[in-house]
């Protein structure tokens, strides 16, 4: 089981009813150029982690699911691998807070997460970015509504589709056969399937773009996002919810939930450290590796999207 993010962006959401945007990230939404984050944004405790923290201290005796009893009848052979630590903070949902909905510790941490990314709202999930895309497509396209998308986009649109009864239009991306890889999708693509649906009287609901490819190849969502945009009302934030209560677990795991807590904590405290030094070291490594006689680097920047 993954944990991820599910954003609700407030640039987008003018022109998103929806152009839906699967952005690889590792189970985290990327950092955008304008948005502004500072230390200042966030507090020093993350909420939930610190919730999970005085639950796990309580001298108690559990009576409750997970069966392990905070660790006292976890298998041997997975304390001998990983301790008892963990366990002692596998802990339920009913003691701390409702992931469907949050009122305590969860609500915060969300809050503090949406406010850190720039977005509307922040959705903690326990099923991955699987269950972000799965909830995105079925918030956003009812039965027998068409959607956009790439043909060669992740299992979890497809599984989507099936869930809800959407019509695909697909888009088949242009391959690059010195690399060996699928590119990213295209303005006048979509433009083009825009058209071709509209010659068969229907209309889309959605675009789905993967950005950047697991290639690290970027589309121009912005222009996207431009060129399609219905009219009719934004994403319902009550639809979401809805739809993310059908596809998660009702006992979501708090290490999980805990663990995006912390990791925006960390990234509140160390944005310098852990986003642009690294980066500033990958485009050093890159100069070098670029006079190196006979090796050619990858430059995402020579497709035209």
């Amino acid at each position: 089981m993954a944990s991820a993010l599910l954003n609700l962006n407030l640039r987008c959401s003018r022109t998103l009813r929806a152009c839906i945007s699967e952005e690889r990230s590792h189970g985290m939404p990327t950092v955008k150029n304008n948005m502004a984050i500072s230390d200042s944004q966030v507090s020093d405790n993350p909420p939930l982690v610190s919730a999970l923290k005085a639950s796990a201290n309580q001298k108690v005796s559990s009576f409750h699911f997970p069966g392990h009893n905070r660790g006292r009848a976890a298998p041997s052979s997975l304390t001998r691998l990983i301790g008892v630590q963990p366990f002692l903070h596998d802990l339920p949902e009913l003691p701390l807070d409702s992931l469907f909905a949050p009122e305590g510790p969860i609500l915060g941490a969300q809050k503090q997460a949406a406010k850190l990314f720039g977005a509307k709202e922040t959705w903690f999930l326990v099923g991955g970015t699987t269950c972000g895309i799965q909830a995105s497509i079925m918030a956003t396209c009812s039965p027998g509504d068409t959607l956009i998308l790439p043909r060669n986009s992740h299992i979890s649109a497809f599984s989507a589709m099936v869930l809800s009864g959407v019509v695909p239009k697909y888009i088949i991306p242009e391959y690059d056969f010195d690399w060996d890889i699928a590119c990213g999708i295209t303005p006048s693509q979509v433009e083009k399937a825009i058209n071709e649906l509209d010659t068969e009287g229907r209309k889309a609901s959605a675009v789905l773009i993967t950005s950047p490819t697991y290639h690290g190849i970027c589309s121009d969502l912005e222009e996207i996002c431009r060129l399609f945009n219905p009219q009719g009302n934004i994403i319902n934030r009550e639809r979401i919810c809805q739809c993310l209560q059908t596809l998660q677990s009702t006992s979501p795991s708090y290490l999980l939930l805990a663990s995006l807590d912390a990791a925006r904590a960390q990234i509140s405290k160390k944005l310098e450290t852990i986003f642009n030094k690294p980066v500033e070291i990958a485009m050093e490594a890159k100069s070098l590796i670029e006079k190196i006689p006979g090796i050619r680097f990858f430059n995402s920047s020579t497709f035209e999207l």
